[in-house]
């Protein structure tokens, strides 16, 4: 099956923003493709009872943002299941025809109950394509096909009958052509400038190993590119508790560190050569497995050395430097930054360059078309 001149409704659990995970990447990368993307933002709060909006995403002609409040209130998906899934019905009829079009595929992200039977959009075609973990309800959605990034994400699946498919995390198209244009020289005479990207608010955020490279570690500059309040921040997380607070006021105080906020990523893509390694910091949650990372590609994408908290997903692949055995993240810091000349000399970088772009958005969908096609024939 090609996925071109398409109708795709692209359905997400996070809102349209300036911050881009992968169900925002996949919805322009199908775009771009020549397919008609409609991104169905999670419910809003904010609009009139009813109400639904289709509006330009100001980023590609194919691309367009549906916003929506139900007509029903939506807490009966927790006090009465059949009678929500009743009018969720109607809600989607709703959508449709707001639409206008017929729809060839839904592309399912979310990870919670909501759309239980992705049928019910009359598609051709049915993708659930999780990257976070399932709620129990959601892991028998009915869908064609299931792709994942993670294999503990696909064993949470229960449906039987549907190919389940592991998919890497994508690589978005600006990361690929600043990758191109990569400078393996490093300037000297400066100190070290080490980065992370991502939302500081996550509960998977190690903050105390974070805490301790930052102190121990004085006369390195640290940066920070990502959401640190609600500001700005389409992501739906926790805020504003005590230990995001306590957090953010530690960066904030220490002259090492500096807090960017959120960037575009063609933002991001422009100020990554400056850095001279990359950091991810995370730690095991009821929700986060630490078996993968959507930004471990945009690292891998700048040539620079990767040092990461255990991810599953990447622990045979020997192209990011992760704890040895007992190792503590700040351990593996140390041991990183030692020899960091080592780590970026022009052989790792390539090597790092190469991996990233073997895994853009596009490559991703062709790969998709692919197993389509053996299924379908």
């Amino acid at each position: 099956m090609e996925i071109k001149n398409k109708v795709i409704i692209l359905i997400s659990p996070e809102s349209w923003g300036k911050i881009f995970l992968s169900k925002h990447n996949y919805a322009l990368a199908l775009a771009r493709r020549g397919n008609k993307v409609y991104y169905l933002n999670p419910i809003e709060n904010n609009l009139k009872r009813g109400e639904i909006q289709v509006r330009p995403s100001g980023i590609d002609p194919n691309l367009r943002i549906i916003r929506y409040e139900p007509f029903f209130p939506v807490k009966l998906k927790f006090h009465v299941r059949w009678l929500f899934e009743w009018l969720n019905r109607i809600q989607i009829r709703k959508i449709l025809r707001k639409i206008g079009d017929p729809v060839d595929i839904v592309w399912d992200f979310t990870c919670s109950y909501h759309y239980q039977h992705l049928g019910e959009f009359g598609a051709a075609l049915t993708i659930f394509h999780p990257v976070d973990r399932l709620s129990h309800d959601t892991a028998h959605k009915k869908a064609d096909i299931v792709f994942s990034v993670s294999e503990e994400i696909l064993q949470q699946y229960t449906r039987t009958g549907v190919p389940k498919v592991l998919i890497n995390h994508g690589l978005a198209e600006v990361y690929a052509q600043a990758a191109a244009r990569t400078d393996f020289t490093r300037k000297t005479g400066r100190p070290l400038k080490i980065g992370y990207i991502g939302n500081l608010l996550i509960p998977s955020l190690d903050r105390q190993s974070l805490q301790a490279i930052v102190e121990k570690y004085p006369d390195i500059e640290f940066h920070f590119i990502g959401p640190y309040s609600s500001k700005d921040n389409n992501i739906d997380c926790p805020t504003d508790n005590e230990t995001d607070r306590d957090f953010v006021s530690f960066l904030q105080n220490r002259k090492n560190v500096v807090l960017h906020g959120t960037m575009s990523a063609a933002e991001i893509a422009e100020r990554m050569p400056e850095f001279d390694a990359f950091i991810l910091c995370y730690k095991m949650t009821s929700n986060y497995k630490t078996d993968n990372s959507h930004k471990i590609l945009e690292y891998l994408s700048s040539g620079k050395v990767v040092i990461s908290s255990m991810l599953t997903y990447y622990q045979d692949k020997d192209i990011i430097e992760m704890p040895d055995g007992d190792e503590s993240f700040p351990d593996l810091f140390r041991r990183a930054i030692t020899d960091i000349e080592e780590y970026n000399n022009m052989n790792r970088s390539q090597r790092r360059i190469e991996f990233a772009l073997n895994h853009t958005y596009e490559r991703n969908i062709q790969e998709i078309e692919r197993i389509l096609h053996k299924l379908t024939r």
